[in-house]
Order: C-alpha cells, then structure tokens, then sequence
C-alpha cells in the first residue's frame, strides 16, 4: 500500500480512499495505470491544481497488485506466466464474505491476501474506492450478488457516467460496452464472494470495479495510451470522496468525537447506512443530488433528525452535529434491590446498601457524566440478604455521576452528586 497525502504520517480530519489493482494476477492493465497514477500525483504536487487539492483534501491509499503470487507465477523476473489464482488456485475476487451466499460463497478458507486486505480496509474507513480488472471495458457497479438495486443506484450510474463520458473525450472507440461503458453487476452477470459487495455491504462503503482493457495483457507499446485514456477519469473518481454530505459528530458538551451510525431517512436499504470515523468524528456520504432527511445515532447517546438537508451533484454541504448523552440509560428499576446511597449528595465517601438474592461476587463501577469509566472495583464480595458496602470518592472531582453494581444476577444503576 502507499499512502498518499499532504501530511503522511498524521491523520487527519479528511475522506479516505483507495484503489486496488489485479486481484486477478494476469489483470495487468491496471497494476501499470496505479504506478503511473503514484507516480503522477508525486510529480504533480504543488505543480497542478486538481493534483495539489486532492493531496492537501483526501488521504489516498492505492495497492497496485493485490495478488503478487498469481502476477509473478512463473518467478520473479517476468509476468509472462501469470495466472489469475493465487498459489492456492483460489479466485481472490470470489473469496470474500457475501451479502447474500454467506462467509465462504466459494468453499474455500479466505486466502491470506484477502485477509490481509479486509484487515487493513477495517483498520481504516475508506468512503470510497475501486478495484481494477481488465478483460473487458466497463464500470461495473454494486450489486453483483443482487438482483435488487442499491439505494444509491442513480449516484453510482451518475459517477460512472462522468468517469466513461470523460474517457470518450480522449478516447475513440473505448470504454464504449453495454451502456456506453457502465454497468449494474448484476445486469451483466452475478457473481458471490466479490469484494465489490464485501466492501459496499460489510464495511458500508462505495465500490466500483472498473475493467479497463478487454486484453488481459495488452502490448508494453499501448499501455501509454489507456493512461491518456484514463488519468483525468482516474483524478476525477478520487475527488467524488470530496462531495456529497460531510460533517464531524461530537458530545454536545465535551465536543469529543462519537462513533455514529448515520442513516438517510426512507433511502437507506441493505446496509447503506454508513459509520464515521473514531478520530475525528468525520463523516462522508455521498450521495445523488437531492433533499434528504439524516437520522444521527450513538451508544448511549438520543440520537437526532435532521430533515431537509440539500445537496448538489460535483459540490457538498457541511453538517456537523452535536449529540446529547442519554441520561435515562443509567436510571434503573432500583425498588427491588432496594439500593440506597448515603449521603447524596456526598463528599468523600459513601454507603451503598442494596439486597441480593445470592452469595456472589460483584462489581462496581462509577461513571462520569461523559459515561467515561472513573472507576472499577472487581469482585466485591455480596452476600445473600442485605449488603452495605462503603465506597471512597476522595478523588473525584464535583458533579454527577452514575453507579452501576453488577454481577451474574445484578444489575443496578443509579446516579450520586459529589459536592
């Protein structure tokens, strides 16, 4: 993998987006196009526009041969003996985990190279990306196992139409199959076990598989042109990751960032919703021109609508959102255990004294009013009938806070105030 960006050892609050080349090992066309693209985006920093806003705007990972072993079959040295298998004789691109036939569509334990790269696309976020082919000339879009069509069928059409319409204005007579170079997967033929499904359904991103070349080994003097065919379509599909709806989800008090499950009202199906980013919080759904109605939701948090929220095709509209903590979450039906806290509120100690039906060990645990974990005592000894534990809260500072006792048979949770 090589990681582009403006600042490459730091992550920043940016759209992350990859690209992949030849999970097909004898696919080669477009393992040359993504050392070419490497390599232009270095040259053109700072130097082009489109380039240099890209960099300073997206973080860019490409991997241009995810199948080494398949690619180099015959050694080291040459590609000529290339397969599209791996050393095992598996097909790559029909090993991974399917919406609709299942972990292991084709039989087979997942290869190592698959592993490795849903591993990496989960360390990661990537709100877009693409896998590239070649025995045809065609973008093909999600879904390959359905019949049904995604929710966001027209955006797909609608990008895959600007990447073909782009390649025909420097092209003759390419990139000019079933609809005039783009497709439905499925309209063209269903696959299981592609990572086109794998990365759209289980990762809820947006992949494309483009085939770029109906030779799967075009000669060495033609490969400059399916570079000027493509390389502006290839900018443009990188600086989709930058439009649609983005924002950051935060605490509404704290301002930290908040996993956040974020949902398109009366569109979203087949898990098109999508999921931000840990770091920062970010966000980034791209989506078909359009007013929509967005439904914000955490763990432990209310979660919050937001209705008519425009945007416009080639542009993106802004929307941060800030979420309040769900305080009834840690108030429980307490008149059975009959829990009492003395005092409360409290200065530096308390007593806690709650009934149990068993001799068990428990624990207790205090949270903030952040739900942030302050403190954990381990198996706290309770016996059957009353129980009075006393509990220090020298360290903590003043506020509210929320206790919860627990075991195998308990479960309490009831808030206290220090002053």
């Amino acid at each position: 993998m090589v990681k582009i960006s403006d600042n490459v050892k730091k992550k920043e609050n940016e759209p992350e987006f990859f690209y992949t080349s030849t999970m097909h090992g004898d696919e080669v066309t477009g393992y040359i196009l993504m050392l070419r693209l490497i390599d232009y985006l270095l040259s053109n920093y700072g130097e082009n526009e489109v380039v240099t806003y890209l960099i300073d705007n997206v973080e860019i990972w490409i991997n241009p041969l995810s199948n080494p072993d398949g690619t180099y079959f015959g050694g080291d040295n040459n590609i000529f003996q290339a397969i599209r298998f791996n050393a095992n004789y598996v097909d790559l691109n029909r090993n991974f985990p399917d919406p609709e036939d299942g972990e292991h569509p084709d039989n087979e334990d997942w290869q190592k190279e698959n592993i490795d790269m849903m591993n990496f696309m989960k360390e990661h976020n990537f709100a877009f990306s693409a896998n590239l082919h070649t025995g045809a000339e065609v973008l093909n879009y999600p879904w390959d196992t359905y019949e049904k069509e995604h929710a966001d069928e027209d955006w797909f059409e609608y990008i895959c139409r600007e990447y073909a319409d782009t390649v025909h204005k420097y092209s003759d007579n390419y990139l000019t199959s079933f609809d005039n170079g783009i497709t439905n997967g499925y309209s063209w033929y269903s696959i299981s076990g592609g990572r086109q499904d794998y990365v759209t359904y289980f990762l809820h991103g947006r992949e494309v598989t483009f085939e770029l070349s109906q030779t799967k080994f075009p000669p060495a003097n033609n490969l400059p042109n399916y570079w000027e065919y493509n390389y502006r379509s290839l900018l443009n599909y990188i600086k989709q990751v930058t439009y649609g709806i983005k924002g950051n989800v935060t605490d509404s008090i704290t301002n930290e960032p908040l996993l956040a499950k974020i949902e398109i009202l009366n569109h979203d199906i087949d898990s098109s919703e999508i999921y931000n980013s840990e770091n920062f919080g970010n966000y980034h759904r791209l989506i078909f021109q359009g007013t929509y109605n967005l439904k914000f939701s955490a763990d432990a948090y209310n979660s919050k609508i937001i209705e008519n929220v425009n945007v416009q095709n080639e542009n993106f509209t802004i929307l941060d959102v800030k979420l309040s903590l769900d305080t009834t979450l840690f108030i429980s039906k307490i008149e059975s255990y009959n829990l009492k806290i003395i005092p409360n509120p409290c200065k530096n100690k308390l007593q806690i004294t709650f009934n149990s039906k068993y001799n068990e060990n428990l624990e207790i645990i205090i949270f903030d009013f952040y739900a942030r974990e302050i403190k954990n005592l381990k198996n706290i000894f309770a016996k059957k009938g009353k129980n009075v534990i006393y509990l220090s809260t020298a360290d903590l500072q003043y506020g509210m806070y929320f206790l919860q006792i627990k075991s195998e048979n308990i479960f309490i949770k009831e808030k206290f105030f220090k002053h």
